[in-house]
């Protein structure tokens, strides 16, 4: 998640009191259950909760929310984390099964590194940057498509790892969401994965990227991609092959 300048520190001790107390139980304020989110903090080992982005939960800014958690910056050992709270109304009864999925990603150097958890927290790297949408969106002047290039080609080569790996992303067809640039490029938020059905991390994101994302036109403008049904018979083939042949055949046809 991406850091914002303008913050306010709060000791977790103070996360008992409301409004603080929505940040540990978003977004039911229950004490029994901040009490216990209380221990949970302490068990890890979390010096304080700054509060900073620009998401807003009872007018406390945080730097995410989902439907199965929020997130918030935080100290550690006086270093700087995300930790990812789970929503008491999540469908879902701990966060055991994304760390599970976020561990398997990071075995292969993908996503946020996880540094410690409990059932209903996640400590991990916290990333800063532009989300890929507006990263795009922003490009302009020279060196622009080499940018580009080198981003997207660095995108698809962690999703054809992921491919490779047997791990399914399962919310790719919305890069602006999980997908962040910055001092490098790094995909979030793994709690929808599956190790178990069919990967497509590949075609989920070459479909936003080149076909009909809300950034395609701009990317195909700057690629020089005159026409997306080569692209298509592309993503067709590595659909059904997945094998690097098929997936080189897509990066040249969209020139990577």
């Amino acid at each position: 998640m991406s850091a914002q300048k303008t913050s306010k520190k709060i000791a977790i001790e103070d996360l008992l009191r409301e409004p603080y107390r929505q940040i540990l139980c978003y977004p039911d304020s229950n004490e029994k259950e901040a009490k216990n989110r209380l221990r949970q903090l302490k068990k890890l080992k979390i010096d304080s909760i700054i509060l900073q982005g620009t998401t807003e939960i009872a007018g406390l800014k945080i730097l995410g929310k989902g439907c199965v958690s929020i997130v918030v910056k935080t100290k550690l050992n006086g270093r700087s984390f995300a930790l990812k709270i789970r929503r008491v109304d999540a469908n879902r009864v701990s966060m055991d099964r994304e760390v599970e999925m976020s561990t398997l990603a990071n075995s292969i150097g993908i996503g946020p590194k996880i540094h410690a958890h409990t059932k209903d927290m996640i400590v991990m790297d916290l990333v800063s940057g532009a989300d890929l949408t507006t990263w795009v969106r922003s490009l302009n002047g020279p060196g622009s498509t080499l940018k580009l290039r080198t981003i997207l080609g660095l995108l698809l080569k962690q999703c054809f790892m992921l491919d490779q790996l047997g791990l399914d992303h399962g919310q790719l067809s919305n890069l602006k969401k999980h997908v962040i640039v910055g001092r490098k490029l790094v995909i979030l938020d793994f709690e929808s994965s599956s190790s178990s059905r069919r990967t497509s991390n590949v075609t989920s994101s070459s479909q936003y990227l080149f076909v009909g994302g809300p950034i395609s036109k701009r990317v195909r403008r700057f690629m020089r991609l005159r026409e997306y049904d080569t692209i298509i018979e592309r993503l067709r083939d590595y659909k059904t092959n997945k094998n690097e042949e098929s997936f080189l055949g897509l990066l040249q046809q969209v020139r990577l």
